[in-house]
């Protein structure tokens, strides 16, 4: 079984991701083969701790610790080689499990143990092997099995890794494993050549957080592209880009679609949001009608932008923008709840610039609420986004959304939400009973979950691969948590797939996030991923992400981002038979550096 990462203690236990060790800490757990395994740094001893409850990992217990202790510096001949003769380990940090497959080290498979040691000339990452193959242990040196000795990272040249490394990260990538760490002027990352010894020199990804850089004409430029926007839906068609966001107060409850021919021009101040508002749902005679009398719409959630060809919908065909209409309820002046309902509207010109309209009356600022196969509004949904089936059975386009339940029974019943889907008869009109494609069943969709938060999945989007694939992307765990982008497949049978309705037809990536933000030093809660082509073809995705102020803290207001990815199509196993989706600039699943170059090919032919 997938060892289950944490980085942040909680109570005895604490929840993390799954790709990186890369924040400073003094703990690490993983799950593996049914048990929990907390490994503790105390002082200048490691111990690492087992049991089949996680409630059961007590670290202030001192006869715990005492007895699962499974290093100690005083009794390691490495320190004095490192450091010279005298000096003292001051402390241990940043201890990380980890285990690799003989595909990743032919002839050094196994559980390694990473972690720091601090002593007053600087601070060096180790690593030990367990002699056993199972995560307890023991530990000892893994080039000759001697306990309690940790082998010293060591360069490609074969020397010791520079000192003041620490906060050692493990990255896999489609091209090998990769060693990421924080050095004296920032993050580094190397490919591994062996556990405990880097393929080549390191490369600095990123230093302090750094403004981005102003766009080339050829639109190179940072993986930032505009500030404070939520939700991006980000289009590149006939030589244009097209975005648009979830918008809320203070920005009010408008739907906006910003416009430029270069990607570094899509911000605030070229095209300030309250210029570009393209529907108001409160003045539309259509929310009173659906959401009651006298209802105001306090906000426009995840819009997203599709195109239908005459073949998929003969006479509506065209542009349209989905979104949903958040009602805030009030009783007695106190919020009570809300509502969600989603709608669409379409482009009366066959182009992105409008103007958006009803699709079947074409009145200006009229959206369709979209309906139920019995014709009525869906009664809660958000989160609208497309699906389609390119053969078989089940070919055609479908719709998804995200439901919650469970809050009013909570905790009798599970708080959560589960991503619905349903066939499109009209671009507006569902027909024949939803299904569900996903609920929460992984453990890192589960954390931070309670009377006020659900377990989440939520912002299904679909992508294809090149040989048939059909993939969603989702974002899960709490946006204030460890937001990422898990991958799903639609099962399938050469050009025959399962019926996109049941959820026994999507398979779950057993190794999900495939994209995080976690120990990222720029941006946190990364998620809510678009995808989309350049005029070359080549794979983007857009997202969003809280950004790291000065201060080390989360701002508020989430940027949006973009990157490219790639599908790894020759990366299959039983829960990826069709390959596994290599995000962000180093294809490793974590958000590159903000300040990095984008290479983003423009062009006046399409680029759907």
């Amino acid at each position: 079984m997938k060892p289950i990462r944490s980085l942040t203690l909680l109570a005895a236990i604490f929840a993390g991701g799954l790709f990186l060790g890369a924040m400073a800490s003094e703990e690490d757990l993983v799950f593996d083969n049914g048990s929990w395994y907390l490994a503790k740094a105390e002082g200048n001893r490691i111990a690492v701790i087992k049991a089949s409850d996680p409630s059961r990992l007590d670290v202030t217990d001192p006869v715990e610790m005492n007895r699962n202790y499974v290093y100690n510096a005083v009794c390691d001949m490495s320190v004095e080689a490192v450091f010279g003769k005298g000096v003292a380990v001051d402390s241990i940090s940043s201890p990380l499990l980890c285990r690799f497959t003989e595909e990743d080290f032919p002839g050094n498979a196994g559980w390694y143990l990473y972690f720091v040691l601090e002593t007053k000339l600087g601070s060096r990452i180790v690593v030990m092997k367990s002699a056993s193959g199972l995560v307890e242990g023991h530990y000892v040196y893994p080039l000759n099995g001697i306990p309690i000795q940790s082998q010293p990272m060591l360069g490609a040249d074969g020397s010791f890794l520079a000192s003041q490394a620490s906060q050692p990260g493990i990255v896999r990538a489609h091209d090998g494993v990769y060693l990421r760490w924080k050095g004296s002027e920032g993050l580094n990352l190397s490919r591994l050549a062996l556990p405990w010894r880097l393929a080549s020199d390191p490369v600095k990804i990123s230093g302090s957080p750094l403004a981005p850089r102003n766009y080339s004409s050829k639109g190179k430029g940072s993986t930032l592209f505009r500030t404070g926007t939520p939700d991006p839906c980000l289009i590149y068609d006939n030589g244009y880009f097209y975005l648009t966001m979830t918008m809320t107060p203070p920005a009010s409850a408008y739907l906006a679609i910003i416009k430029d021919k270069r990607l570094d021009g899509l911000t605030e101040k070229n095209h300030p949001t309250l210029d570009n508002i393209i529907y108001d749902p409160n003045s539309d005679p259509m929310v009173q009608e659906v959401f009651g009398e006298g209802a105001k719409i306090a906000a426009v959630w995840s819009p997203e932008i599709h195109y239908f060809s005459e073949d998929e919908f003969p006479g509506n065909s065209g542009w349209y923008i989905y979104f949903a209409l958040r009602q805030i309820l009030r009783k007695n002046g106190k919020v009570t709840g809300s509502v969600m309902k989603t709608a669409t509207l379409k482009s009366a010109s066959g182009t992105l610039d409008g103007p958006w309209v009803h699709p079947v009356t074409g009145e200006k600022n009229h959206a369709q609420p979209l309906l139920n196969n019995e014709g009525e509004v869906i009664r809660r949904s958000l989160g609208p986004s497309v699906l389609r089936v390119p053969s078989g059975q089940y070919q055609g386009i479908y719709l998804m959304w995200v439901l919650m339940a469970g809050k009013t029974n909570y905790p009798d019943s599970v708080f959560r939400q589960r991503i619905l889907i349903s066939h499109f008869s009209k671009p507006w009109h569902m027909e024949g009973t939803p299904g569900t494609v996903t609920t929460p069943t992984q453990e890192w969709e589960m954390r931070g979950s309670d009377k006020k938060h659900p377990r989440v999945v939520e912002g299904p989007t679909a992508f294809y691969g090149d040989r048939g694939g059909v993939f969603l992307s989702y974002s899960a765990s709490p946006f204030f948590s460890d937001y990422g982008l898990g991958q799903l497949t639609l099962k399938r049978n050469g050009t025959e797939y399962a019926n996109p309705l049941l959820e026994e037809s999507w398979i779950k990536y057993d190794r999900n996030p495939v994209f995080c933000s976690i120990g990222h030093p720029e941006m946190a809660g990364a998620g809510h991923g678009f995808f989309l082509r350049d005029a070359a073809g080549k794979r983007f995705f857009c997202y969003h992400a809280y950004p790291i102020l000065p201060d080390g803290s989360r701002s508020k207001k989430r940027n949006a981002y973009i990157e490219p990815y790639w599908i790894d199509e020759d990366a299959t196993s039983p829960t990826a038979p069709d390959g596994v989706i290599r995000m962000g600039l180093m294809g490793d699943g974590a958000p590159g550096p903000i300040n990095s170059d984008i290479h983003f090919a423009t062009s006046a032919k399409r680029a759907r």
